[in-house]
């Protein structure tokens, strides 16, 4: 409305020959939008999908997970193996029983790139961190004899606070935070008998604000 006032106070401001083509102009356009609908034009683009699934190289057609490098690639999880796009070809990591540099597991929940351009992958089985020069990656997994490893090993969800600290939330292990120079995990674990603790042990979202706080999203115990 307020937009027709403006434009109705342009054209009053108009000698009257401009004036009354204004008015002719402002009238067609409205025709035409009311009458669009009725015959079948559309207003607004037309949106187009192109697919890419195992036809196109893909491991596995069950997608899970996205993320993008600084180097621009597509990096893509599956129920099936990591994938790496560079918008004509597709390269595949999986699981290697032999390598212990090959990914952890072929299951991917969840991928993360963070500020410095790494990425994290997180698996049914364990963290995963790609080393770009070597095309390798770092494993980090849960070890019942180590409190300082990861709580558990089913990765759900992975994300860098404004600090740098890096948050890895499992199902069944609550919520851990990565010291990067040492590869020690401390463990936020919820505690029945505490409401300080977070309230489910399985963590579904993690979120800092713009105040730094961190907000943690769990499966069955609240934010």
């Amino acid at each position: 409305m307020r937009n027709l006032k403006k434009y109705h106070d342009i054209i009053h401001s108009l000698p009257k020959r401009s004036r009354i083509f204004n008015l002719f102009l402002f009238s067609f356009i409205g025709l035409f939008y009311l009458a669009a609908p009725v015959f079948g034009f559309s207003l607004t683009p037309e949106i187009k999908f192109d697919r890419i699934s195992i036809e196109q190289g893909l491991s596995e057609n069950v997608i899970l997970s996205l993320a993008q490098g600084k180097q621009g690639f597509l990096w893509i999880g599956t129920q099936d193996g990591l994938n790496r796009y560079d918008g004509y070809t597709m390269k595949i990591f999986r699981n290697d029983p032999g390598n212990l540099k090959s990914l952890s597991n072929n299951y991917i929940f969840t991928l993360y790139t963070d500020r410095a351009g790494t990425l994290w992958i997180g698996t049914a089985k364990g963290l995963n961190r790609f080393d770009r020069e070597t095309e390798t990656f770092v494993r980090y997994f849960h070890d019942p004899e180590n409190i300082n490893s990861l709580s558990s090993n089913n990765i759900t969800v992975i994300f860098e606070d404004t600090a740098g600290g890096l948050w890895v939330g499992t199902d069944g292990g609550g919520l851990n935070q990565l010291d990067r120079k040492t590869g020690h995990f401390t463990r936020y674990r919820h505690q029945p008998d505490n409401p300080s603790t977070i309230g489910h042990n399985t963590v579904s979202s993690v979120y800092e604000d713009r105040s730094g706080i961190i907000w943690v999203g769990t499966i069955g115990g609240g934010l």
